[in-house]
């Protein structure tokens, strides 16, 4: 089933499971590198500080734009989409193979890159970590996303920059979302954000 689907049977699939058992608790799994983690810790850090972003939407063409200070819960929404390039799921733990400290032939930077063994059976089929010296001092992140069902299809490129502070923080320095949805019945959409965080 694709994430996307999961809120519809969210309530109902509440109700029945609590009339079972308690749940057992999860053991996260860490198969692969923690956009999730990252992304967690962007929210912490970023809602603490005093940071204006500048977000650029495209649709169709027609382009719009608005400067935003954002609080925690307004980061977490405004980062909710980059979370479906984690790929820590037991289900995925062979679903990629792996190359690590590849060197970026337009940077100084090591990249990592998970390729998908069957790209038509996963969501992203690609995710690379572009780092400095080690994983933990990541510049930048790619995927690509793909998401379809018998209604539309929808595909994705994802990017995110990042960069390290005086104080060995990383702090996210932009974001950008790519894609272009097909529905049944109904007109092609491309569409394009962007974000940059102004400290």
């Amino acid at each position: 089933m694709k994430k996307h689907t999961i809120p519809l049977l969210l309530s109902a699939s509440l109700a029945i499971y609590s009339c079972v058992s308690e749940p057992s608790p999860k053991v996260p799994v860490h198969t692969y590198y923690d956009v999730k983690g990252l992304l967690e810790q962007q929210v912490q850090l970023l809602s603490g500080k005093s940071v204006k972003t500048t977000k650029v939407s495209v649709l169709n063409g027609k382009k719009d734009s608005l400067e935003m200070s954002l609080d925690s819960a307004g980061w977490s929404k405004e980062l909710e989409v980059f979370y479906t390039i984690d790929i820590n799921s037991p289900a995925l733990a062979d679903a990629y193979t792996l190359q690590e400290e590849l060197q970026d032939r337009e940077s100084n930077l090591k990249v990592i890159t998970y390729s998908a063994k069957a790209p038509e059976e996963v969501e992203v089929s690609k995710l690379e970590i572009y780092y400095f010296k080690r994983p933990e001092q990541v510049r930048k992140i790619k995927a690509l996303y793909d998401d379809s069902n018998t209604l539309y299809h929808q595909s994705n490129e994802v990017e995110l920059t990042f960069d390290e502070t005086e104080d060995g923080h990383i702090l996210l320095q932009s974001y950008r979302l790519k894609g272009h949805q097909k529905m049944i019945l109904r007109d092609d959409l491309d569409y394009e954000v962007h974000g940059e965080v102004n400290f």
